[in-house]
């Protein structure tokens, strides 16, 4: 085959990449770890604005909420954002909970909290009991009422 013809002073360029970038720069900005800004905290505010903004309601924990829906059949390797995936595609998701064992791999279980409980039910009623693309199928229904004192809330 023949070789690429580079153009003359082509190699003294910058790039967007870095100084004389080519394909060296590019994979070490692609090998870069990358540290995720989203805490728990900043999910939490966020979770508040919006709560705040779209005047969603927080129902007491003795009452059933429609849009804190109990997730069961998850595999080992499921997390948050395995779950967020799943489920944004149907409305403003205010927390993703992921029941986790001793080891920290999940343990079947998860909740999510939707912002609103029409939102929810359409997930429900859709993701339940059906083949997800990954070859899962998940059982998804309304999260049982707290039994005993306490807030129980969903922050």
């Amino acid at each position: 085959g023949k070789a690429a013809r580079v153009p003359a002073g082509a190699a003294d360029r910058s790039s967007p990449y870095g100084k004389g970038a080519g394909q060296a720069a590019v994979t070490a900005v692609a090998a870069a770890p990358c540290e995720s800004l989203a805490t728990p905290e900043m999910s939490q505010a966020v979770s508040e604005t919006v709560s705040q903004v779209k005047g969603y309601v927080e129902v007491p924990w003795y009452q059933e909420d429609r849009s804190f829906l109990h997730v069961q059949g998850l595999q080992p390797g499921v997390d948050e954002l395995y779950l967020y995936y799943v489920f944004a595609p149907f409305g403003a998701i205010l927390s993703v909970s992921v029941v986790k064992g001793a080891n920290g791999e999940c343990k079947g279980d998860a909740y999510v909290k939707f912002g609103q409980a029409e939102d929810a039910e359409l997930a429900m009623e859709t993701i339940s009991d059906n083949q997800l693309p990954d070859g899962s199928v998940l059982h998804v229904s309304v999260k049982p009422v707290s039994k005993g004192k306490g807030k129980g809330g969903w922050k």
